[in-house]
């Protein structure tokens, strides 16, 4: 583009250096014309970049944790400098998805209408609720860390379904890891619904979570926990069960 401008790069700003600049009296750098006159079509491109509060609004609308991570990072350069900034990011980063992880979200299901599908009640508000039947997944592994919010939330909404409910369905599909913790929170869940009358099955287990339950004797009590059985299988056959 300029041997100027290449010098400047590679120098850096350099105080009185050949084509670059001077140090006016007061000793302040003043580039040269060729050195401004490189810059001005620079700063011109500058101008044309995406708006970034726009790109900011964007990434807080997509994913609010990585804002966050974002955030912090950003705070962190400006209190405690760059070097401290970039190594306090990575941190958040870890620490934010370990807070997610320990209250997971708990989805209770609702059959889509002419469908054999149960998905989010709250968030598809069409969705048929099932008399008598409590579905959930947790969106999350099921482990030593969460399982007391797990089973907080799932209590709470038993009680709140009344004494009509007869029968809650696990579908452990989206919850890849469950460890002894977990397992042994179903079994409790076993024991406080059954004090109510109400049956616990679990559904849609992946393969380590199925030995790991039946290890723990999950199957003794919840009834056989397999690859073939879906949450509406189990429904149907309580219906048959029960008419």
């Amino acid at each position: 583009m300029s041997d100027d401008f290449v010098e400047l790069s590679r120098k850096g700003i350099c105080p009185n250096g050949p084509g670059v600049g001077r140090v006016n009296k007061l000793g302040l750098f003043q580039p040269s014309q060729k050195v401004l006159a490189v810059r001005q079509p620079l700063d011109n491109r500058a101008c044309r970049r995406p708006d970034r509060v726009r790109e900011i609004g964007r990434l807080w609308r997509v994913s609010q944790l990585e804002f966050a991570v974002a955030a912090v990072a950003l705070i962190g350069v400006l209190l405690f400098g760059i070097l401290n900034g970039v190594v306090i990011a990575p941190i958040v980063s870890i620490l934010l998805p370990l807070h997610h992880a320990a209250q997971p979200h708990v989805t209770f299901l609702g059959r889509i209408p002419g469908t054999r599908r149960y998905t989010d009640l709250a968030r598809h508000r069409d969705n048929e609720r099932i008399p008598g039947v409590l579905a959930f997944r947790v969106e999350s592994v099921i482990v030593y860390f969460n399982i007391d919010h797990v089973f907080q939330i799932v209590l709470d909404r038993v009680e709140a379904e009344g004494k009509s409910l007869r029968l809650v369905v696990c579908d452990l599909s989206t919850s890849a890891t469950v460890d002894l913790a977990g397992a042994k929170m179903f079994l409790d869940l076993h024991t406080e619904l059954s004090k109510r009358r109400v049956i616990l099955r679990l559904v849609e287990a992946h393969a380590y979570v199925r030995d790991l339950l039946r290890i723990e004797g999950a199957e003794d009590r919840v009834g056989r926990i397999d690859r073939f059985a879906s949450v509406d299988d189990v429904i149907e056959h309580f219906q048959k069960e029960g008419a």
